[in-house]
């Protein structure tokens, strides 16, 4: 698998050493990929440019360039997602983002898990690394929201800024690795591997 590590690196470029979103009011809000972080994006540029009349993908690269500093937020807010959740998440993704003459993502949780594609990606993937490599420590936030219940973070802000706030679900990714594949030693796996986020308390 070692052809895709030059495209895992470019793609690390994007989000990855900063990943927060600058809302009005100075609510920042920070998040890790695989925890709604496209949704989170639209319901942001909605909020800045509801007649923008542009696709999705050329605002949220006019986002990429433009995103305003994290200076001296009145509210940090964190977005977190159980690891084993997220980690199936970010496998689901590759059997279907890892095409051409890119190695396919296993159809066999086994082989996923034992055969090296886990612990490549692991290293190499930004959707991989543990939700502590983007969030740091759970006390840097004033408040933190569980990705099963983004809703209540969309009606705390919508409450903050006097505004009836949907949440924009969007690039929600098909779900063939599901939980009950998971073995009791395959879930202790991926616990282990995500050991530093149980400690942060990213779960």
């Amino acid at each position: 698998m070692h052809r895709t590590i030059p495209r895992l690196e470019n793609w690390k470029k994007d989000w990855i050493f900063d990943t927060h979103l600058v809302f009005p009011q100075g609510i920042v809000v920070w998040y890790s990929p695989r925890t709604a972080s496209q949704s989170l994006k639209k319901l942001l540029l909605d909020l800045m440019f509801p007649d923008w009349d542009e696709d999705f993908l050329t605002k949220k690269r006019w986002l990429q360039v433009n995103m305003l500093p994290a200076f001296n937020p009145e509210v940090r807010v964190a977005i977190k997602r159980d690891p084993v959740d997220r980690f199936l998440s970010a496998v689901n993704w590759d059997r279907t983002g890892w095409q051409g003459d890119y190695p396919q993502c296993p159809d066999s949780i086994d082989e996923v898990i034992y055969d090296g594609w886990f612990d490549f990606m692991f290293e190499h993937n930004k959707h991989y690394f543990p939700q502590s490599f983007y969030l740091k420590q759970s006390t840097n936030y004033d408040l933190i929201f569980d990705l099963q219940n983004l809703n209540n973070f969309v009606q705390w802000l919508g409450d903050q800024l006097q505004l009836d706030l949907d949440c924009p679900w969007i690039n929600s990714t098909d779900k063939y690795f599901t939980k009950d594949m998971l073995t009791d030693k395959h879930t202790q796996i991926i616990q282990d591997k995500y050991s530093v986020d149980y400690d942060n308390g990213w779960y």
